[in-house]
């Protein structure tokens, strides 16, 4: 099936979906989030990794539907952030962004992880 096909018969199924629900809940990852190796501080990464680890991610990319990614815990183990992603119908971005924040307000996370490096310090 051509990417052309697959993207109409993708959006056809959420269409039907947004009939009977306002939002989609998904996990943002499959998973906790990969090993930083010291390659990744020179900007090279494995894309393997990175794409299994972003697996629900392409959905709202192939479909064009409004996607909002929030942060609502901490792994116990690695204090490392745990996140959710909310598609919504076309066109109804505010919503979405109305939604995001209120579970903003009920999970006020703020803190780093002890592996936080914020990318601006070496630009």
């Amino acid at each position: 099936m051509n990417i052309k096909k697959q993207r109409t018969r993708s959006m056809n199924i959420l269409k039907k979906i947004f009939e009977s629900v306002d939002f989609i809940l998904l996990l943002n990852t499959c998973g906790p989030p990969p090993e930083i190796h010291s390659s990744h501080k020179k900007g090279l990464m494995d894309v393997v990794i990175l794409t299994g680890a972003a697996f629900f991610a392409p959905l709202s990319s192939l479909t064009g539907v409004p996607a909002l990614c929030l942060n609502i815990g901490y792994q116990k183990e690695t204090g490392l952030p745990i996140s959710i992603q909310i598609l919504s119908k076309w066109w109804t971005e505010d919503s979405l962004l109305s939604v995001g924040n209120a579970l903003e307000n009920i999970f006020p996370l703020n803190r780093k992880p002890s592996l936080y490096e914020c990318p601006l310090n070496n630009a």
